[in-house]
């Protein structure tokens, strides 16, 4: 969403239709979207400090955290996938 200059953007582009009972959305920049429904699941993709250089570049490890706003299909099998 990091593109929309303001809420009203996402009416324009029908955004609202694709809310459905089986729709999987991905969002970057939620934020900029305050009026959108809570997400089932928040995703954080972040960079971990490395010191390690390989090829002349700091090889970054990354780490991947969910959180689970209550309850949505699929939540005790992504759970086990990320233990």
């Amino acid at each position: 969403l990091y593109r929309l200059h303001d809420e009203s953007d996402l009416v324009y582009l029908g955004f609202d239709e694709l809310f459905a009972d089986t729709s999987l959305i991905l969002l970057e920049w939620p934020e900029k979207a305050p009026s959108l429904p809570l997400p089932d699941i928040h995703v954080t993709l972040s960079h971990l400090p490395t010191t390690e250089k390989v090829d002349d570049a700091f090889d970054q490890a990354r780490e991947i955290s969910l959180q689970f706003n209550g309850c949505c299909p699929g939540k005790d099998i992504l759970a086990e996938l990320f233990e």
